[in-house]
């Protein structure tokens, strides 16, 4: 795409030939969901562009499209961060999808709202509400863009001053903080927290987790987290066939072929044939939390309404330094194979004795 002269650009360019060029790059996306979604954006994007009638905001926005178009353009090119970027934007890491998967664990409930601290304006001196939902995303690192949060600073923010508390002596001596000023406090901590936070996309129950990922026939959730984000699509079950497994079996030789049955044959899992797109995809799982529904000790069965726990895909990219067994291919048998041959075949050698008393010494 040639550079566009953006002040210039609002004059001479029309808006349904932005809307033709954005289309033109969405369609050369390799996902379908990312062709859905940005598809999607354009429409809203020029139907913003058009609507507009102050010069200024339609130059802004003119702007907003055209960087639109040039970030898609370089993802078509291969331009990791371009490609990590709108996988950000697509999947809500980044840009207004974010807030609308994060609004429900913000916004609380009617039955967990906490008792007015002044009387006289009661909806707003109320405290912040967290959800055991939120409460989980918190305290775990792996939704958290920084550190994970201490449990008791939900409670007791550490922002709070030592006069908050009415038994110290900063209380005693110059008087227990204001009640509004402490509301206005917890406020601010509670939405700079959140913000530090990546919101999953799905809720799934306890059962639905194995080892290999998510399988597609889940139990029911609660009714409020039936239709949460991408409830039903399995969107995080399509990126986990995307990626495949991380480590696939050596290619069978034609004895080995002729031998194996058809199940077999059927049963191996189908992945991108794409390895950097793959890797792209892994790396995005990282940045994926899975919001796990658990079942309580009483009822096995079905998941508890109010425990929840967060964890990540075994498919998601490693860190460079962790090399754990479940990011290790499992051994074959030609493997087995191998190493049974090299412990039989070399003996171990007796320990020497030392013969002389100052090496019996020194040992």
């Amino acid at each position: 795409m040639a550079h566009i002269n953006i002040p210039m650009a609002s004059k001479s360019i029309n808006a349904y030939s932005l809307y033709r060029m954005y289309l033109r790059q969405v369609r050369t996306l390799p996902h379908l969901y990312l062709r859905q979604f940005f598809k999607i954006k354009a429409r809203d994007d020029v139907q913003g562009l058009l609507y507009t009638t102050n010069d200024r905001q339609r130059r802004r926005r003119m702007v907003v499209v055209v960087k639109s178009i040039s970030q898609i353009e370089k993802a078509n090119k291969g331009r990791q961060k371009a490609f990590d970027r709108i996988l950000d934007i697509a999947y809500g890491r980044k840009g207004k999808l974010r807030w609308e998967l994060m609004e429900p664990f913000t916004l609380g409930s009617n039955s967990l709202l906490t008792q007015p601290t002044t009387p006289a304006v009661q909806e707003e001196s109320r405290h912040p509400v967290y959800s055991p939902a939120l409460k989980a995303l918190l305290t775990s690192p792996h939704s958290r863009t920084t550190k994970a949060l201490n449990s008791a600073h939900i409670s007791q923010p550490p922002v709070l001053p030592a006069r908050a508390d009415p038994t110290s002596s900063e209380a005693h001596i110059f008087g227990t903080l204001s009640k509004r000023r402490e509301t206005n406090i917890r406020w601010r901590y509670f939405r700079s927290e959140c913000r530090k936070v990546n919101p999953p996309i799905e809720v799934h129950s306890e059962s639905v987790i194995s080892k290999s990922g998510i399988e597609p026939h889940c139990q029911p959730l609660e009714r409020s987290m039936q239709q949460f984000g991408f409830g039903g699509q399995e969107l995080f079950a399509d990126i986990e066939r995307l990626v495949g497994e991380l480590h696939r079996p050596t290619s069978y030789t034609r004895r080995e072929r002729q031998k194996a049955s058809s199940s077999v044959q059927e049963n191996v899992a189908t992945r991108h044939p794409s390895r950097w797109l793959r890797r792209r995809y892994q790396s995005l799982l990282t940045r994926l939390p899975l919001l796990v529904q658990q079942s309580s000790e009483n009822s096995k069965k079905s998941p508890s309404p109010g425990v929840f726990a967060v964890q990540r895909s075994n498919l998601a990219l490693p860190a460079p330094y962790q090399r754990t067994v479940s990011y290790m291919p499992e051994a074959g048998t030609d493997t087995v194979a191998w190493l049974e041959s090299t412990t039989t075949s070399h003996k171990v050698r007796p320990a020497k004795v030392p013969n002389n008393i100052s090496e019996r010494i020194s040992t």
